[in-house]
């Protein structure tokens, strides 16, 4: 179990333990924050119109979590235990969320996770140090991409961009198969968590930086300026 400490939410993480707890059936865990349960309960209202409580919000979170670090396309049962009718004080009340430090402007209030959760292409396309120029041109066009995560081995070493390959073709005109994109990958990036707060990509990617996102030992996406865009465009429709 997770360390105690104090939480707002209600009904759950209590120290009694139901009689009929069988933890031989547990296979994990997971932890979730009142932030993370409380913004993904109103979310459920706003997004898919569910009306249910910070035990249903926590609930989604923890898939959420849990899914991130599956190799493979699972299918998810997700109980949502309880209504939002009781909760209308608190956690769809912003004064009360921002009383507790739960709500703030919007751009302090999101992290990278809604932005990508938000995104229409969620497949990654990544490349390695050892690819070719030509490979990669061939990856942007097929998937309509103009970057992508670059790799050596496991680890992240920066982006490639179209504007890096068009330099390269037009001042190379004896360029071959067997060339790298290793002198054309940008280290210009910022190497985001999940829970990165938004505020210091957005300050990022002002820098002329590309977000990549990286957790778990996995590359979950990547934030550029216009899916920052389109995520703000959304949220006022």
């Amino acid at each position: 179990m997770g360390v105690a400490h104090t939480y707002l939410i209600e009904g759950i993480g209590e120290d009694i333990l139901p009689a009929n707890m069988d933890f031989s059936l547990v296979d994990e865990v997971v932890q979730v924050t009142d932030k993370e349960c409380f913004h993904m309960t109103r979310k459920l209202v706003k997004k898919e119109g569910i009306f249910a409580g910070g035990s249903s919000g926590a609930a989604i979170m923890g898939a959420f979590k849990f899914a991130q670090n599956q190799n493979k396309p699972l299918t998810y049962v997700i109980l949502l235990p309880d209504s939002a009718d009781r909760y209308l004080s608190k956690i769809f009340n912003d004064d009360w969320m921002r009383d507790n430090g739960l709500l703030e402007n919007e751009i302090h209030s999101i992290c990278a996770r809604d932005v990508l959760f938000g995104k229409d292409k969620k497949e990654v396309r990544t490349a390695l140090k050892s690819d070719s120029p030509f490979k990669v041109i061939d990856v942007m066009r097929e998937f309509n991409i103009s970057q992508l995560p670059v790799f050596d081995g496991k680890n992240l070493s920066g982006v490639i961009e179209e504007t890096a390959i068009l330099r390269y073709l037009a001042h190379n005109k004896n360029a071959k198969e067997t060339d790298t994109i290793e002198k054309l990958i940008s280290d210009h990036i910022i190497q985001a968590s999940m829970d990165e707060p938004m505020e210091k990509i957005a300050q990022a990617i002002e820098n002329g930086k590309v977000a990549v996102v990286y957790e778990g030992g996995k590359c979950l996406g990547i934030i550029t300026k216009m899916d920052l865009i389109l995520h703000f465009r959304r949220s006022f429709s």
